[in-house]
């Protein structure tokens, strides 16, 4: 129990799974820092001296980034903590990032992580569709896949903690329930572009304790360098998964599809889970919700420009225009303003719907 929360993984049989404090231990350290209260682990299950010493680093980073969140204290019996399973495990939801992992360690990892409970709380149905999936790719590469399932998303959507900031937390969580000695966490920025987010090569590290060493992977490489990497393999191409909207299917329309078609376009490569053409004036169209995924598509029109592909490259020229001129207007209506704009927009559009409580971000 978290406090009046019941928080629960399910792991298949086959599998050895800790009884560890660290897994709740990482699970509670955000959502308590949010509270301001300190965090008390019952001394009938043993916390790490190694974690409890990342945290104190933790903290002051999460800090630094959002000082809502407040510094706060540890309690518990400490022990030091081995691994219970043997091999190197990587977490993969089956894209872009996580498939470059598996095939940049491919001779090393042997077991792939897929949870449900994560992004998405999908039905037992739909779980199961989407497991056969990525049991598709761990088979053609000789790896045993986990799914797990857990309640990690409620709880953390309880306590107002937003997803942008909670990701590398219950990564965390999970490697610690399954006490993997090496776990792989697959980088989605490079070292050019960080920013603070969830999982971070600041932050995942800091996650580890004596049994499992958490490493974040592939900050190194750009994504485009990764789809071009991943794309030579049929297997990961066809059953690419990128999707923000759909947990086993790519929508083909949200930012995240559409960044992925267009690099595809350009390398003149076709996947059979986009079920539609990209069209350009999907591109043009294109409205960007975070500045950080700018990036991305300066990367695209580089690679555009590489493939001297002219019209691909004026789209996104437009693309970044518009964005960056709505991210321009936004800064000035935040610093300015007090959001006198935001609010009269959101009004507008959504005066019947009730507001939701902010949830908290890596940053005010």
């Amino acid at each position: 129990m978290m406090d009046d929360f019941r928080l629960w993984f399910r792991v298949p049989s086959g599998n050895a799974v800790s009884s560890t404090g660290d897994i709740f231990l990482a699970a509670g350290l955000i959502p308590a820092m949010a509270a301001g209260e300190n965090l008390e682990i019952e001394p009938r299950v043993r916390i790490s001296p190694k974690l409890v010493t990342g945290i104190m680093r933790l903290q002051d980073i999460y800090h630094c980034w959002n000082p809502v969140l407040k510094k706060i204290e540890i309690q518990g019996a400490q022990s030091i903590s081995e691994p219970i399973n043997h091999g190197v495990a990587s977490f993969f939801s089956g894209g872009v990032d996580g498939a470059y992992t598996l095939v940049r360690h491919k001779e090393e990892i042997t077991h792939l992580i897929y949870i449900n409970g994560l992004d998405f709380e999908m039905k037992e149905e739909d779980f199961a569709k989407a497991v056969l999936r990525r049991r598709r790719i761990a088979g053609s590469f000789n790896k045993s896949l986990i799914p797990v399932k857990t309640n990690l998303n409620s709880f953390m959507a309880q306590n107002k903690i937003h997803s942008v900031l909670r990701t590398g937390a219950c990564l965390a969580s999970v490697a610690h329930v399954l006490g993997f000695p090496k776990a792989y966490i697959a980088s989605s920025n490079t070292y050019n572009e960080l920013h603070p987010v969830g999982t971070h090569p600041l932050t995942d590290p800091l996650w580890s304790n004596e049994a499992t060493e958490l490493i974040h992977d592939g900050a190194d490489v750009k994504r485009i360098e990764k789809t071009q990497q991943i794309i030579d393999h049929e297997v990961i191409r066809d059953n690419l998964i990128v999707c923000w909207e759909e947990s086993d299917e790519n929508c083909g329309i949200c930012p995240k599809c559409i960044r992925t078609m267009i690099t595809l376009k350009i390398l003149g490569v076709k996947s059979s889970v986009f079920q539609k053409d990209l069209r350009l004036r999907d591109v043009k169209r294109l409205r960007l919700n975070n500045r950080d995924y700018l990036s991305y598509y300066h990367q695209n029109l580089r690679l555009a420009k590489q493939k001297n592909n002219r019209k691909m490259e004026k789209a996104l020229k437009k693309v970044l225009r518009r964005n960056s001129f709505l991210f321009w207007i936004r800064d000035i209506d935040r610093q300015y303003l007090r959001n006198t704009l935001r609010k009269f927009v959101r009004f507008v559009k959504h005066r019947h719907v009730p507001d939701k409580p902010d949830r908290i971000l890596p940053r005010p």
